[in-house]
Order: structure tokens, then C-alpha cells, then sequence
């Protein structure tokens, strides 16, 4: 016999499972996150892209300033994907975990790619307004995306844990 919940208790177990799939969903973007970086500066090192705007700022920095080093060239753009690739598997395993239910593997995801966003402004592009290039643009447009959704995400969860405290307190 199926049991019948009040509507405030129907009403919280909505809020929660649309909680529940935007964040399995969030989940990936940091997996993606990940991926997206690794394959910016695998194209701007090898030359397939004359820009690397689909890559983590932290990532693009470091490999920019090895290739200012006295290392040969081949070495550090060599060097440049191994971190790029660090980074692509530090991402994908928050996010496999995050999707798994581990929720500090989501909020170190997200507070590492806010850190990034800030990078973004603090960077090469700190304090020069006049002089933004288009790769500026797009990374701005590529993480504003992201923390949209990861917005969304934390209003859900918001959500979730107001109405799961209506859930726990009606009979």
C-alpha cells in the first residue's frame, strides 16, 4: 500500500531531488572544467590554437612562464602539458568524486575555479582595461558560464536544505 505524504513533505522531496540532479550535473562541470584546460593549452602548445582562452588561468600562466625560462623550448612546452594534464586529473577526480556524493570535492572544485576567476582579473590582464584581447573575453565568458551554473547549483541546494528541514519537522 503506498503511503501519501502531505504536500509540504511532497513539496521538500521535489526541492531535493531537482537539488540532486542539478548537482550531479554541477559534478561534471568540474570534471569538464578539467578537460576543457587540459585541451587549451595541449592546442596553444602544439600551435593548433594561436590562444589558449579554454584553459585554466593558472595553467595558461605557468605555461606561459616556462616558455620564458631557459629551458629549450621542446622541454617546456613538454613540461607545460604534464602540469596541464595535473590539473585535468586533479579536476577529474573532484569531479568523479563530487558526483559520488562527496561534497568537499565539490566545494574545493568550485572554490579552486573561483580562485581561478580571480586569477583571470589579478593576472595578465590586472589593471589594464584598455589593452583586454579577446582571449580575455573568452576565458571571462567561459567561467562566467560556469559560475553561473554553479550558482544555480548552491541556489538548489538552498532550496533543498530549507525544505528538507520542512520535511523533518512536518508529520
Amino acid at each position: 500500500m503506498a503511503k501519501h505524504l502531505s504536500s509540504e513533505k511532497q513539496a521538500a522531496l521535489n526541492h531535493f531531488e531537482r537539488w540532486l540532479k542539478a548537482y550531479q550535473k554541477s559534478s561534471l562541470l568540474i570534471l569538464s572544467i578539467g578537460l576543457l584546460s587540459f585541451l587549451g593549452i595541449l592546442f596553444t602548445l602544439t600551435g593548433t590554437l594561436g590562444f589558449s582562452g579554454l584553459s585554466l588561468v593558472i595553467v595558461r600562466e605557468i605555461a606561459d612562464s616556462l616558455l620564458h625560462t631557459s629551458l629549450p623550448e621542446m622541454a617546456a612546452k613538454a613540461l607545460g602539458i604534464v602540469i596541464a594534464m595535473a590539473f585535468a586529473a586533479g579536476f577529474a577526480t573532484l569531479g568523479i568524486f563530487a558526483s559520488k556524493g562527496k561534497e568537499w570535492c565539490y566545494y574545493l572544485g568550485l572554490g579552486l575555479y573561483l580562485a581561478d576567476f580571480l586569477l583571470l582579473f589579478l593576472g595578465r590582464y590586472a589593471f589594464s582595461w584598455s589593452v583586454l584581447e579577446a582571449e580575455f573575453w573568452i576565458q571571462f565568458a567561459i567561467h562566467l558560464v560556469f559560475v553561473f551554473a554553479f550558482g544555480l547549483v548552491g541556489f538548489y541546494l538552498f532550496k533543498a536544505k530549507k525544505a528538507m528541514k520542512v520535511y523533518n519537522e512536518t508529520k
